[in-house]
């Protein structure tokens, strides 16, 4: 039985880099709603982590449950000048642990992280394939609102097509 007493959100650490890499490559073997299809290394892994973690704009939040990584959330911030008051957030949780508000509570978490910031974070973005239901709705529960949809911009599939779906938060 899932208790939410038992789940923690804390900022990630060079300590779960493999933990939530093996999330992550989980969740691509799995689904269509990363733009990926193939499995990240770990070495890209940690120099993707190791560049953006740096960067002041960047949160980057992990779901533990029962000391297992289960979830994760980021907001990696726009590198060009004129644009760093913009960060583009992503978001996944583990299949055994969906619909048992660990999204929720990631988001929650991200956008309190994000209003410290205040004065350098104003402008939450999310990228959806219209087809994600479950992001939509949890986007939709905090008041991101959709501004955009690109006809036919995710492939799922090799020559199939869904439209992607744009959304903002202004902090």
């Amino acid at each position: 039985m899932f208790s939410k007493k038992e789940l923690k959100i804390k900022p990630i650490t060079k300590k779960y880099y493999e933990e939530n890499l093996t999330l992550l490559n989980s969740v691509i073997r799995e689904s269509h709603f990363l733009a990926r299809k193939k499995e990240i290394s770990y070495e890209d892994s940690k120099q993707f982590l190791d560049t953006y973690l740096y960067h002041p704009n960047t949160i980057y939040l992990i779901a533990l449950y029962k000391r297992k990584l289960i979830g994760h959330i980021s907001s990696l911030p726009r590198l060009e000048d004129l644009l760093s008051h913009i960060v583009n957030i992503g978001y996944i949780v583990h299949s055994d642990y969906r619909k048992k508000g660990v999204a929720s509570r990631l988001m929650e978490n991200l956008i309190i992280e994000a209003r410290k910031k205040e004065n350098t974070i104003r402008i939450l973005v999310a990228e959806v394939a219209a087809d994600n239901i479950a992001s939509i709705n949890l986007l939709k529960k905090y008041d991101f609102k959709e501004f955009g949809r690109l006809i036919n911009g995710f492939m799922k599939k090799d020559d199939e097509f869904i439209d992607f779906l744009y959304f903002s938060k202004h902090l």
